[in-house]
């Protein structure tokens, strides 16, 4: 299984946004922390079937939301 690291600011950002949509309804947040969740599970178990979008840069679109994570996957 591959390793997912979450860089720090970046979690902040994770973090600040599930309050964020926390803020505009109930349960959104946790919406989007299960959805983001789901799209680490994702990228764990097939990395390499997202587009190559720079070098070896490959770039994973959550499906609801509109936030992307970028991931190195060889």
């Amino acid at each position: 299984m591959h390793e997912i690291a979450v860089h720090e600011s970046a979690e902040d950002e994770l973090n600040a946004a599930a309050l964020f949509h926390e803020s505009r309804d109930t349960d959104l947040g946790e919406e989007f922390l299960n959805e983001l969740t789901l799209g680490f599970q994702r990228i764990r178990d097939f990395p390499l079937s997202y587009r190559i979008v720079f070098d070896e840069y490959r770039r994973y679109l959550m499906a609801r939301f509109p936030y992307g994570f970028y991931l190195v996957a060889s």
